[in-house]
């Protein structure tokens, strides 16, 4: 066995795990938006809610560094569960309705906001039914310079808040499950260059952006899907005439182009570094010049 083996091995692994999730997560309700892209750009939603999902992203290692990811908030939530030292307890009164003390903590559980048509699965959430307190914890993992720009002497003086609004989709979730509640919002950020660990507090004021940001992905779509539908069916006819994808990716980009800008158009994309074709599927079929820009040889 030679090293070329043992890194296609661990890349097809990679390949059968990412499955796996998309099998048990997302099949059969493709129509969902993801609450995991919170924050991203307009024209990513509308694409897949038309069940366009373009093409694989450039390079492997670009799937190995989210495996990475994927490996830390596993094993920081396996060290959870079982959680001996939080108990759970339920009360059912004289008329039948539950109460709660103590603290329930919950791990990779499924939030859905049908007014949005959004769904999710959060990291950690901690609730304290006693004091009625929400604590919601996203991890994310960083390298240096990320890591830097959020808690160095020089932070970034404007940064993405798709990390607060994918963070606060979740809160939204939990709040429609216990109302009356008070929501905490923690970024857990762990380094990857020493495995340090940092916390980052998210306001609540992000709760009315998340909820603006949906309610702006909603209209967006709804005003777009028609023509997104038309011109995917037009591009497989050209597809299936001519033999050449080619053609036919052409046809798309310059039919999105009647109702979008991407690179110039607000929220197309909603930050740069989402047009990059290493990152985004939908470069192959997005007329953004930002993909052009950003393309590595």
């Amino acid at each position: 066995m030679i090293l070329q083996d043992i890194i296609e091995l661990y890349d097809n692994h990679m390949a059968r795990q990412n499955e796996k999730n998309r099998q048990t997560r997302y099949v059969g309700k493709e129509t969902w938006f993801h609450a995991s892209g919170a924050g991203g750009c307009h024209l990513k939603h509308l694409l897949a809610s038309c069940g366009i999902e373009g093409t694989e992203q450039g390079k492997s290692i670009n799937t190995r560094v989210m495996r990475l990811g994927t490996i830390v908030h596993e094993d920081i939530q396996a060290a959870l569960i079982p959680v001996d030292w939080k108990v759970h307890t339920e009360i059912r009164n004289e008329a039948g309705q539950i109460t709660y003390t103590g603290d329930e903590l919950l791990v990779e559980d499924e939030i859905t906001l049908p007014m949005w048509n959004v769904r999710g699965f959060y990291d950690i959430a901690n609730i304290n039914h006693k004091d009625k307190i929400i604590q919601v914890f996203d991890i994310k993992t960083a390298a240096a310079y990320k890591f830097s720009i959020i808690f160095g002497r020089k932070p970034d003086t404007m940064p993405s808040n798709m990390y607060d609004l994918q963070l606060s989709t979740y809160a939204l979730g939990l709040a429609q499950q216990f109302p009356d509640y008070e929501l905490q919002m923690y970024l857990l950020y762990y380094k990857k260059d020493n495995s340090d660990f940092r916390v980052k507090t998210v306001g609540t004021e992000n709760l009315i952006h998340a909820s603006n940001y949906w309610t702006a992905v909603n209209e967006f779509v709804d005003a777009n899907k028609e023509i997104v539908l038309r011109l995917n069916a037009e591009c497989k006819i050209i597809a299936e005439k001519d033999g050449n994808p080619y053609m036919a990716f052409e046809h798309f980009k310059t039919g999105i182009r009647q109702f979008c800008n991407p690179g110039q158009q607000l929220n197309l994309p909603c930050v740069g570094f989402e047009c990059n074709p290493l990152y985004c599927n939908k470069a192959v079929l997005c007329p953004s010049r930002l993909h052009i820009s950003k393309k590595r040889k």
